[in-house]
């Protein structure tokens, strides 16, 4: 089965699955920062049809509260293209609306600012991508 959630403390051992961001991150955790807890969502859980539920549980485990959601890509920081600014982040997002978020978050990877920018920077690259 698909790994669809990766914990944050776990994130650093995934690279190419959970993007830099979410990597060093776990690594981060790993070595004993304070990093607040948290998972990875990868692509393989979008076509779960239980991922509101999923999402709340995960959240659950991590205390509950507000959440920031943010992209964790693969190619967002390359020697010749950032991706900073392209895709969506969100806020304060509360249990019942971390299911919309993460989906928007993965939306915005699909964006045409994302698309053409990919196409003329880099077009060989990876393009995959996690929320974190």
């Amino acid at each position: 089965m698909p790994t669809r959630l990766i914990g944050l403390a776990d994130a650093g051992r995934a690279r190419e699955r959970v993007g830099g961001k979410a990597a060093v991150l776990g690594e981060l955790a790993a070595r004993g920062w304070p990093v607040p807890p948290g998972f990875v969502v990868t692509a393989d859980a979008l076509s779960d049809p239980d991922l509101d539920q999923v999402l709340a549980e995960a959240a659950e485990r991590c205390g509950g509260g507000r959440f920031a959601v943010r992209s964790s890509g693969v190619a967002e920081d390359l020697p010749d293209a950032s991706y900073a600014g392209l895709y969506e982040t969100f806020l304060d997002v509360d249990v019942d609306g971390l299911a919309d978020a993460v989906r928007s978050c993965f939306a915005a990877a699909r964006a045409d600012r994302v698309r053409s920018y990919h196409d003329r920077r880099a077009p060989a690259a990876p393009s995959a991508m996690a929320v974190l």
